[in-house]
């Protein structure tokens, strides 16, 4: 009898526990916004992440009474990819904030970010959807005073949203110039910190289930400490300034950066002079369209498609006829295949042109059927689009000269330029905006990491590169020389070496380009089970952010470039001026 009542009573305590355990949590959830916040992120992500686990990491109950068949993990990744991409976007598109940012960032990124959820997440540049009106002229009335004091016109629907606040065009009622007013949310500051959990949680989820090695998370903290700049707009405003007084003069026939209105700018809103534009990669896109170019091809098919055997040597049975021409297949990179195509399309042209002007001659004297001068007028134009056929090409090389300049050459650098805060101005220019997320870098710092920039573009020793890494103050659990010199070649664009050697020939063709292997998520686990990154100063990691937003926007347009040969030229004049300022040698 007296064990019974001990049990009801045990049995009581347990129950007034839980539901005053349940009762408390419901509270919290109704008065707690970032709670809340995060039991939507969860219950929306939580399925997902369930059904990634169960099918794919081998800590999965499913392996217990199978084998883990990695060839058909990867045709299970594909579909599991193909099936979780559209309900991504929408948990993106319904909780907005900080999963704007991440998804911008994601859809730029080919040789990381699986091809469904890079063609879902590029939506984020520009169709993302704003709040309503009123709340935003609620925050400007607070913010500067009553808004027709100011504007003369204000456009109702916003001409960018992003992950804490929205932009408008309007017309100053002073002078009837053109500006953009870009105003935070007042909800911003709570929602970012519980956004940074969510986003946090899950990575750490991802390196327990083996998605992600141990640098996602050292990248996720620094992702996390420069996002949170963005919610001071009096930085940002100071920044722009700053940028437009860096480049806006050296770079005015190739760029244009907008100028801040100051009157106009509060703790939350930025007004700035108006420049008008598509996003760049739209605009690329279709000059790369006129060309023939797939640009829905992802870099990973077209490498797999022109990739080339690794030899060492080419057997004596092979004919001289065909030995060369093997020898001359195999020192084409990824890169000359891109410019190949392009040369043969432009050739495709040019012929085209020539017909169509000789069809268009002869139908001007009636002496062509109608369908013929029908394909010539239709011809010629397109042709007129001809003279704008390369724009990519420049636009990407003007972006890595600006950016390089910035970091190497000047006190501060746009840390952040991600497709949506790139445009293409009636006259071809690019226009540059966005600057909440800026970086200084002092003279020593600056210079070291030119030394790691030159080390890579002119093919240094491993051990040379591995000692600029070291200095930077990279650190790894093994200290492994191989391995901090096959990092620092992956992030800056000389990802690995192979080698096309004969025995019958004088040469040595050395070739420093995006092989498949390094779209490999397998080849990616591999090298970082090699060695594994503990520290990465935030500096580096900044720098490397731009690297790889501009690489990854360089791939979606199928050029594939170097970022150390980019940057080259740039570092050097970064050592010159250490050099001239300590009388140090470089190397």
């Amino acid at each position: 009898m007296a064990a019974r009542r001990a049990l009801r009573g045990v049995g009581r305590a347990i129950g007034v526990v839980s539901v005053s355990s349940f009762s408390v949590g419901v509270v919290y959830y109704i008065v707690e916004p970032g709670f809340r916040r995060q039991v939507q992120f969860w219950g929306h992500t939580g399925p997902i992440v369930g059904d990634y686990f169960y099918h794919l990491s081998s800590y999965s109950p499913k392996y217990l009474f199978e084998d883990f068949n990695e060839l058909n993990r990867k045709e299970v990744a594909a579909e599991l990819h193909a099936k979780h991409a559209p309900a991504a976007l929408d948990t993106i598109l319904d909780l907005k904030g900080l999963f704007i940012k991440f998804g911008q960032v994601c859809s730029v990124r080919p040789e990381i970010v699986p091809k469904p959820y890079r063609q879902k997440f590029s939506l984020l540049q520009s169709d993302v959807p704003g709040r309503d009106l009123e709340e935003v002229i609620g925050i400007l009335q607070e913010e500067l005073g009553p808004v027709e004091d100011h504007f003369s016109s204000f456009e109702a629907t916003p001409c960018g949203a992003a992950s804490i606040g929205q932009a408008h065009r309007a017309t100053l009622s002073k002078n009837g110039q053109e500006v953009v007013v870009k105003v935070q949310y007042p909800d911003a500051s709570w929602m970012v910190a519980a956004d940074l959990k969510c986003l946090g949680d899950l990575i750490r989820i991802g390196v327990w289930g083996g998605a992600f090695d141990e640098a996602a998370e050292l990248s996720y903290r620094e992702f996390s400490k420069q996002f949170l700049s963005e919610l001071d707009y009096e930085q940002e405003k100071s920044n722009l300034e700053r940028v437009h007084k860096n480049i806006a003069e050296r770079y005015k026939a190739f760029v244009a950066v907008p100028e801040v209105i100051p009157s106009l700018c509060s703790p939350r809103v930025i007004t700035m002079t108006y420049l008008p534009g598509s996003k760049m990669e739209q605009e690329a896109r279709r000059q790369l369209k006129l060309l023939g170019i797939d640009t829905e091809k992802g870099i990973r098919e077209i490498l797999q498609k022109n990739e080339k055997p690794e030899v060492s040597t080419i057997p004596a049975k092979h004919s001289n006829t065909s030995y060369w021409g093997s020898s001359i297949l195999q020192t084409l990179s990824p890169s000359s295949w891109f410019q190949m195509a392009r040369w043969a399309r432009n050739a495709r042209l040019y012929s085209e042109l020539l017909a169509a002007n000789t069809v268009s001659t002869i139908a001007y004297f009636g002496m062509a059927p109608t369908s013929w001068s029908t394909w010539a007028n239709e011809t010629l134009r397109t042709w007129t689009s001809a003279p704008d056929m390369n724009l990519s090409e420049r636009w990407l090389t003007t972006l890595f000269d600006v950016h390089g300049y910035q970091i190497f050459c000047t006190d501060l650098f746009n840390a952040d330029p991600h497709p949506g805060n790139i445009l293409v101005l009636p006259d071809y220019r690019l226009g540059l905006i966005d600057y909440g997320q800026c970086r200084s870098l002092d003279p020593a710092k600056r210079s070291d990491i030119a030394k790691l920039i030159l080390a890579v573009a002119e093919d240094r020793p491993d051990e040379t590169i591995a000692e600029a890494f070291r200095d930077l103050g990279i650190k790894t659990l093994k200290d492994d020389t191989q391995f901090l010199a096959d990092f620092a070649k992956l992030i800056l664009g000389s990802v690995s070496l192979f080698y096309s050697l004969s025995l019958h020939l004088w040469w040595l063709s050395c070739i420093r380009d995006f092989q498949t292997k390094h779209l490999s998520h397998e080849w990616h686990m591999r090298l970082h089970k090699a060695d594994r990154v503990t520290v990465f100063p935030t500096d580096l990691a900044m720098v490397c952010r731009v690297a790889g937003l501009l690489r990854g926007l360089s791939l979606a347009l199928q050029h594939n470039v170097s970022i150390s040969d980019q940057w080259k030229e740039h570092a050097k004049a970064a050592m010159l001026q250490t050099n001239s300022n300590t009388n140090d040698v470089v190397f």
